[in-house]
This record gives C-alpha cells, structure tokens and sequence, in this order.
C-alpha cells in the first residue's frame, strides 16, 4: 500500500442527525498521533503528496488524515488551521447532511 486516507472525524448522532463536534474530533486526531508514534508497521502521519514515493523507497505507508464535513471546524475558519497544524489534511464539505458551509 503507498498511502491511505483515515477519517478522524468522531460522529455522534444527535435527534437522528449525524454531528461531527470540534472536542471529540481533536481528540480523536491525539489518538492517531499516538497510535502512529507507537507503531512498528512503518506507518507515520503523512502531510504532502510527495511523502509518498519516498516512502515507498523506505517500505513505509503515509496515513493521511481527513473529516467527513467541516462541522468540526463550526464556524470558525481559524480551526481550519489548526486542524491543519495537527495533520488534517482533507476535508469534505459536507457528509449526509448539510452544514453551515
């Protein structure tokens, strides 16, 4: 495998609508990193496309973080960057139901 995409959004189901909230998700992101820095499979969290082939040299596998919809980040564009700073690296605007974006 040269690289995967692993959701780290946390979803909660709330009066039968799925919600993704900001707490539950960084913390989820906190676990990843802890799992990655624990491994022995050659996983490490990857934060470009480049990172890939390189890899591939060293037999190692990028994991790429991702939400599914931007409720995580409410609606404060700051939080985009911070998720940022912590690995998240794809997010889709929405996912079954529709948010503020």
């Amino acid at each position: 495998m040269s690289g995967f995409i692993s959701d780290v959004s946390v979803a909660e189901t709330v009066e039968g609508e799925s919600h993704r909230r900001m707490i539950p998700c960084l913390k989820s992101i906190a676990r990843v990193h802890k799992f990655l820095k624990r491994n022995d499979q050659g996983l490490f969290l990857g934060t470009k496309g480049s990172q890939i082939k390189e890899a591939q040299k060293r037999g190692k596998t990028p994991v790429f973080l991702q939400f599914q919809s931007l409720r995580p980040v409410t609606e404060d564009l700051d939080m985009m960057n911070i998720f940022y700073k912590f690995g998240l690296r794809i997010l889709q605007f929405t996912h079954h139901c529709t948010n503020p974006f």
